[in-house]
């Protein structure tokens, strides 16, 4: 009865800490996610150089494709785009391994890259990777949404 009652208290309290830390997780990888946003904007590539594996591959919505966290640096620019601003809706965090997890949102945008804007509404993937510990963002792309 008692190693009943262990194994069910046990069970009780990886149901209950679980999603705290699922909750902690997605709210840790918005913020990666955000930080990149303002440092693409900027031109600030702090968040790209803690948050971005070395193959990292982006796909942005109106402006290309671009593969490899050194060329995504080098081709940081503050004056090359414009973002007034940027909001995210419908997060969702799915866990695919131990350590590989998809974020996935709808984020709102205005921005403007060398005077053209960019679509005002994308649905956006980052796949993550924990590599030594640490949450990497190893693909980003995004899909125009009406």
């Amino acid at each position: 009865m008692k190693t009943r009652l262990a194994l069910a208290a046990s069970l009780i309290g990886v149901l209950i800490a679980g999603p705290a830390t699922a909750g902690d997780l997605k709210d840790e990888l918005v913020a990666f996610d955000k930080a990149l946003w303002a440092g693409w904007d900027s031109g600030d590539a702090t968040a790209f150089k803690e948050h971005l594996t070395d193959d990292h591959v982006q796909a942005v919505a109106g402006a290309g494709i671009v593969h490899g966290k050194d060329q995504i640096i080098a081709g940081l620019d503050p004056d090359a785009c414009e973002v007034q601003s940027f909001d995210f809706q419908e997060i969702n965090l799915r866990q695919l391994t131990d350590d590989v997890v998809l974020l996935s949102y709808v984020a709102t945008q205005d921005t403007a890259c060398g005077g053209a804007k960019l679509p005002p509404k994308v649905y956006a993937t980052s796949v993550y990777v924990r590599r030594d510990g640490k949450w990497l963002s190893a693909a980003y792309q995004e899909t125009p949404l009406p």
